[in-house]
Protein backbone atom coordinates (compact mmCIF):
# COMPACT_ATOMS: atom_id res chain seq x y z
CA UNK A 1 0.00 0.00 0.00
CA UNK A 2 0.98 3.67 -0.68
CA UNK A 3 0.67 6.21 1.96
CA UNK A 4 0.21 9.34 -0.50
CA UNK A 5 1.16 12.80 1.31
CA UNK A 6 -1.78 15.17 2.13
CA UNK A 7 -2.72 18.86 1.33
CA UNK A 8 -1.21 21.29 3.98
CA UNK A 9 -4.35 22.16 5.14
CA UNK A 10 -5.45 21.24 8.82
CA UNK A 11 -7.80 18.07 8.98
CA UNK A 12 -11.16 18.91 8.72
CA UNK A 13 -12.00 15.65 11.32
CA UNK A 14 -12.19 15.76 15.29
CA UNK A 15 -9.34 12.76 15.27
CA UNK A 16 -7.08 11.87 12.64
CA UNK A 17 -3.52 9.34 12.14
CA UNK A 18 -0.50 10.72 12.19
CA UNK A 19 -0.08 9.91 8.64
CA UNK A 20 -2.56 12.14 7.52
CA UNK A 21 0.34 14.58 8.61
CA UNK A 22 3.13 12.80 5.56
CA UNK A 23 4.33 15.07 3.09
CA UNK A 24 6.13 12.69 1.09
CA UNK A 25 4.82 8.90 -0.59
CA UNK A 26 5.37 6.29 1.51
CA UNK A 27 5.47 2.45 0.33
CA UNK A 28 4.86 -0.45 2.30
CA UNK A 29 6.43 -3.19 0.72
CA UNK A 30 8.89 -3.15 -2.52
CA UNK A 31 5.78 -4.70 -4.77
CA UNK A 32 4.33 -1.05 -3.75
CA UNK A 33 7.40 0.80 -5.06
CA UNK A 34 7.30 -1.14 -8.58
CA UNK A 35 3.82 -0.71 -9.29
CA UNK A 36 3.95 3.00 -8.67
CA UNK A 37 7.46 3.35 -10.76
CA UNK A 38 7.81 0.05 -12.69
CA UNK A 39 10.84 -0.98 -11.82
CA UNK A 40 12.26 -2.16 -8.92
CA UNK A 41 13.39 -0.59 -6.08
CA UNK A 42 17.34 -0.03 -5.18
CA UNK A 43 18.30 -3.05 -3.12
CA UNK A 44 18.10 -3.11 0.35
CA UNK A 45 21.48 -1.92 2.08
CA UNK A 46 21.56 -3.84 5.54
CA UNK A 47 23.97 -1.22 6.76
CA UNK A 48 21.73 1.54 6.82
CA UNK A 49 17.72 1.44 8.71
CA UNK A 50 15.50 1.16 6.67
CA UNK A 51 13.54 3.89 4.62
CA UNK A 52 10.02 3.79 2.95
CA UNK A 53 10.00 7.27 1.76
CA UNK A 54 12.22 9.47 -0.45
CA UNK A 55 11.57 13.14 -1.09
CA UNK A 56 11.11 13.47 -4.82
CA UNK A 57 13.40 16.87 -4.91
CA UNK A 58 16.42 15.28 -4.06
CA UNK A 59 16.21 11.83 -6.28
CA UNK A 60 18.96 11.92 -8.42
CA UNK A 61 20.78 14.38 -6.90
CA UNK A 62 24.86 14.12 -5.89
CA UNK A 63 25.49 14.15 -2.25
CA UNK A 64 27.41 17.53 -1.66
CA UNK A 65 27.60 17.26 1.85
CA UNK A 66 24.78 19.44 2.94
CA UNK A 67 22.42 18.10 5.18
CA UNK A 68 18.25 18.30 4.35
CA UNK A 69 16.17 18.90 7.11
CA UNK A 70 12.94 16.81 8.11
CA UNK A 71 9.94 17.44 10.80
CA UNK A 72 9.10 13.83 11.95
CA UNK A 73 7.17 12.01 14.68
CA UNK A 74 10.45 11.42 17.59
CA UNK A 75 10.67 7.48 17.60
CA UNK A 76 12.94 5.34 19.38
CA UNK A 77 15.18 3.35 17.44
CA UNK A 78 15.28 0.01 18.90
CA UNK A 79 11.66 -0.59 19.88
CA UNK A 80 10.06 1.98 16.76
CA UNK A 81 7.80 2.92 19.52
CA UNK A 82 6.56 7.23 19.60
CA UNK A 83 9.06 9.17 22.60
CA UNK A 84 6.70 11.10 24.59
CA UNK A 85 7.01 14.71 25.37
CA UNK A 86 7.30 16.59 28.87
CA UNK A 87 3.53 16.32 28.42
CA UNK A 88 3.24 12.99 27.95
CA UNK A 89 1.92 13.85 24.34
CA UNK A 90 4.24 12.53 21.41
CA UNK A 91 6.37 14.74 20.08
CA UNK A 92 7.77 16.36 16.79
CA UNK A 93 11.30 16.73 16.07
CA UNK A 94 13.89 17.49 13.47
CA UNK A 95 16.15 14.85 11.76
CA UNK A 96 19.17 15.60 9.55
CA UNK A 97 19.93 13.62 6.31
CA UNK A 98 21.82 14.00 3.38
CA UNK A 99 20.71 14.80 -0.30
CA UNK A 100 21.14 11.32 -1.05
CA UNK A 101 19.38 9.71 2.06
CA UNK A 102 16.62 11.91 1.36
CA UNK A 103 16.40 11.08 -2.69
CA UNK A 104 16.50 7.01 -1.70
CA UNK A 105 14.53 4.72 -0.03
CA UNK A 106 15.92 1.64 1.98
CA UNK A 107 13.07 -0.82 1.38
CA UNK A 108 13.87 -4.35 3.03
CA UNK A 109 12.76 -6.92 0.54
CA UNK A 110 10.65 -8.99 3.68
CA UNK A 111 10.41 -8.33 7.10
CA UNK A 112 12.58 -5.69 8.71
CA UNK A 113 14.09 -8.38 10.53
CA UNK A 114 15.36 -11.04 8.06
CA UNK A 115 18.65 -9.54 7.87
CA UNK A 116 21.15 -11.86 9.93
CA UNK A 117 21.71 -10.70 13.52
CA UNK A 118 25.63 -9.59 12.43
CA UNK A 119 23.81 -6.57 10.49
CA UNK A 120 22.52 -4.38 13.50
CA UNK A 121 21.71 -1.26 11.56
CA UNK A 122 18.88 -3.23 9.48
CA UNK A 123 17.11 -4.50 13.15
CA UNK A 124 16.34 -0.84 14.08
CA UNK A 125 13.48 0.73 13.79
CA UNK A 126 12.99 2.76 10.18
CA UNK A 127 13.42 5.83 9.51
CA UNK A 128 9.64 7.84 10.34
CA UNK A 129 8.52 9.83 7.36
CA UNK A 130 8.07 13.46 7.22
CA UNK A 131 5.40 15.42 8.58
CA UNK A 132 3.98 18.81 8.01
CA UNK A 133 4.23 20.91 10.90
CA UNK A 134 1.23 21.29 12.89
CA UNK A 135 -1.33 24.24 13.19
CA UNK A 136 -1.70 26.28 16.05
CA UNK A 137 -5.09 24.01 16.35
CA UNK A 138 -3.40 20.80 16.79
CA UNK A 139 -1.89 18.80 18.75
CA UNK A 140 -0.56 15.18 18.61
CA UNK A 141 -1.96 12.35 21.70
CA UNK A 142 -1.32 8.90 22.02
CA UNK A 143 -4.82 6.75 20.94
CA UNK A 144 -5.91 3.37 22.49
CA UNK A 145 -3.98 0.59 20.26
CA UNK A 146 -2.38 -2.90 20.92
CA UNK A 147 0.83 -3.02 21.38
CA UNK A 148 2.24 0.12 19.21
CA UNK A 149 0.95 3.35 20.47
CA UNK A 150 -1.22 4.90 18.31
CA UNK A 151 -0.74 9.09 17.43
CA UNK A 152 -3.80 10.66 16.65
CA UNK A 153 -4.39 14.38 15.53
CA UNK A 154 -6.88 16.43 17.92
CA UNK A 155 -8.00 19.31 17.08
CA UNK A 156 -7.38 21.90 19.84
CA UNK A 157 -10.89 23.44 19.74
CA UNK A 158 -13.24 20.67 19.50
CA UNK A 159 -11.58 19.16 22.18
CA UNK A 160 -11.92 21.92 24.60
CA UNK A 161 -15.69 22.96 22.85
CA UNK A 162 -17.08 18.86 23.95
CA UNK A 163 -15.05 19.67 27.84
CA UNK A 164 -17.52 23.11 27.61
CA UNK A 165 -20.48 21.10 27.21
CA UNK A 166 -20.28 18.59 30.09
CA UNK A 167 -23.20 18.58 31.98
CA UNK A 168 -23.73 18.07 36.15
CA UNK A 169 -24.54 14.70 35.14
CA UNK A 170 -21.59 13.75 32.91
CA UNK A 171 -19.22 15.11 35.43
CA UNK A 172 -20.66 12.72 37.50
CA UNK A 173 -20.69 9.88 35.72
CA UNK A 174 -17.00 10.80 34.78
CA UNK A 175 -16.14 10.57 38.04
CA UNK A 176 -17.74 7.27 39.49
CA UNK A 177 -15.65 5.50 35.89
CA UNK A 178 -12.58 6.90 37.50
CA UNK A 179 -13.33 5.68 41.43
CA UNK A 180 -14.48 2.06 39.70
CA UNK A 181 -11.31 2.54 38.08
CA UNK A 182 -9.20 3.60 41.26
CA UNK A 183 -7.93 6.35 38.90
Amino acid sequence: MVIEPKNQSPITTEVGGVMDLVVVPVFQTRDDYKARYGAEPPPPDPMRRAKHWFDPAYVGVVDDGEMVPYLTLAIHPSTGQPIPGPDGNPRLVTIWLTKEEAGSVNIPAGTANEFPANMPIMRLAPIHPPVRPLHPDERLEFGMGGIVRVVNIRLREKALASADQWTAADRALLRAIAAKLGV
